[in-house]
């Protein structure tokens, strides 16, 4: 089957071809080099897509995320929802998907990382952010005084400018450490 060109704006680029694509990953003027999408995994999510309840303009809810344990499940489709609220085109579900692959490049997953974190979408990890990933983590099982002690240690490590929060290169350099960050941040298809 012959896919359209097609362009996702500010994200990637599918070309036309029979077999497999080759995806140029890009957001904004940053381009992340090349991944290969394969049609089966496009159709794969195009099949999932139409199994999934619509909102009343006809794109899949984040409703329809609530049966997975991941407990970032809302952040994640919120993440990569245009709108911002959860409600994906099937752009978005295809964008989320080859984001969230395996082959994806640590810099366009640290991008989106950072985008599910950010809680009140202000460009930066402030401590509240990080109580409410620490909460997710633990499933509220920390006090408030461990809490607020793990953000104070996170912050104490990784705030490279000392302004107390996290911006992104702040949020880089802490997951460049984490060996393991890369094998956790996907999902198969």
């Amino acid at each position: 089957t012959l896919f359209p060109l097609r362009w996702f704006p500010g994200r990637c680029f599918l070309a036309p071809c029979s077999a497999d694509r080759i995806v140029p990953f890009s957001l904004g003027k940053k381009s992340f080099g090349k991944q290969i999408i394969f049609n089966s995994h496009i159709i794969g999510c195009k099949e999932r897509a139409k199994s999934f309840s619509t909102d009343s303009r006809g794109k899949p809810s984040k409703d329809n995320w609530t049966t997975h344990e991941n407990p970032f499940r809302e952040r994640i489709v919120e993440s990569f929802s245009e709108d911002g609220e959860g409600n994906l085109s099937f752009n978005d579900f295809v964008d989320m998907f080859s984001v969230l692959s395996e082959m994806a490049p640590r810099e366009l997953k640290a991008i989106y990382a950072f985008k599910i974190y950010d809680f009140n979408t202000d460009n930066f990890i402030c401590k509240a952010d990080l109580e409410k990933t620490l909460n997710k983590l633990t499933r509220e099982e920390l006090t408030a005084e461990e809490s607020v002690l793990v953000c104070e240690k996170v912050i104490e490590e990784a705030d490279m400018d000392g302004d107390g929060k996290l911006g992104f290169s702040d949020f880089e350099n802490m997951i460049s450490k984490a060996p393991d960050f890369l094998s956790t941040f996907h999902i198969r298809i």
